[in-house]
């Protein structure tokens, strides 16, 4: 498989074309599409007659001959991508003729792109930073007391090991699948795990052994089942109880009488860690209703330290996201967990 997943599957078609000459006449020969190729090309449907599949998963525009260093690194002596196509002349299938074209442009995108990509990141990364310390500053709390949760949705394990080299090591999913796949991937053998996304029980099992906190325990149900698991695996699983602070119908989580009666009974669950409270900011509202949800969790969470068993820590509150992480360490967060923030100004696969 290609790396970063250009997916081409050649067949037959009805006769032969020689091989494109540039870009331009790919795009023209592929025909339209609803999506850009990643040549930030308008692209085309394809032709019928044309059976290949073709995933271009990022527009990064590529520059139509190379340098003579990059020539060196990518082991050819052409000045264009052509050079590692079939001669000019040659005559192949149409899927074969695009086929190669694609693989070495990708493959080049790589080794233009990726050191790009990690200097985009690390200012990303310097910037988001510079703005916790100054909120926690502003509102007379430690930089230190603020952990920065990276949350690795939307990028592959290529894109997020790139986290990791500028420091990031704690690393977060919202998907078991992509979490699993994750954890078993080389590059990211430096990383810590949390999930912060819906857990559904019959996932729980597998997850439960591959992260240091799950964020999102939004009902008895699930807590009774990583009760179970834990105690089946011999461990003891640190949580989050997820609180719905904005009141949505369409947001997961206790409502704070719910949190309470939670509490109480906390010492039934011998194999769960209740360290603190998550919620989620409303949709609408802006920053200053996010605010106000904020208020809501840390003060919950005030109030349920009093009366909470011993066994009990709620040290930790989850909140704030991209677009709202500094109104969420104003109110007294522990963790924010940020995303599309740390990959602004990079185009990258999807995991």
């Amino acid at each position: 498989m290609l790396p970063l997943g250009i997916a081409c599957r050649p067949e037959k078609t009805n006769g032969c074309i020689t091989a494109p000459k540039d870009r331009g006449a790919i795009a023209r020969f592929l025909g339209k599409t609803r999506h850009r190729n990643f040549w930030s090309h308008a692209s085309v449907r394809r032709p019928a007659r044309l059976k290949h599949s073709l995933k271009s998963r990022d527009n990064t525009a590529l520059l139509p001959r190379l340098s003579a260093k990059s020539r060196a690194a990518c082991g050819v002596a052409a000045k264009s991508w052509l050079g590692t196509c079939t001669p000019a002349g040659q005559k192949e299938s149409a899927a074969l003729a695009v086929n190669r074209g694609l693989v070495f442009i990708e493959q080049h995108r790589l080794l233009v792109a990726m050191p790009y990509a990690r200097r985009i990141i690390a200012d990303n990364i310097a910037r988001i930073r510079e703005r916790m310390d100054a909120t926690a500053h502003a509102a007379g709390r430690s930089p230190h007391e603020v952990q920065l949760i990276a949350v690795t949705k939307y990028v592959n394990a290529a894109t997020a090991a790139v986290l990791v080299e500028c420091g990031c090591t704690t690393l977060a999913e919202s998907r078991p699948q992509q979490l699993w796949a994750k954890v078993a991937a080389p590059e990211l053998a430096g990383a810590r795990w949390h999930f912060v996304g819906k857990l559904q029980r019959n996932k729980v099992r597998r997850t439960l052994p591959l992260v240091e906190l799950v964020h999102s325990v939004d009902s008895v149900r699930l807590l009774a089942e990583v009760d179970a698991q834990a105690a089946e695996l011999g461990l003891r699983a640190r949580v989050l109880i997820e609180i719905n602070c904005s009141g949505e119908q369409a947001k997961q989580g206790f409502a704070a009488d719910e949190a309470r009666r939670l509490i109480a009974t906390a010492d039934a669950y011998r194999h769960v860690e209740i360290a603190g409270l998550m919620t989620m900011a409303a949709l609408h509202g802006g920053r200053q209703t996010a605010r106000l949800n904020f208020a809501a969790l840390r003060e919950l969470r005030d109030e349920l330290a009093v009366s909470a068993p011993p066994a009990v820590r709620l040290d930790v509150l989850s909140m704030g996201m991209s677009g709202d992480f500094e109104e969420a360490i104003a109110e007294g967060a522990t963790m924010v967990r940020i995303g599309s923030a740390l990959f602004t100004g990079v185009s990258c696969d999807s995991a």
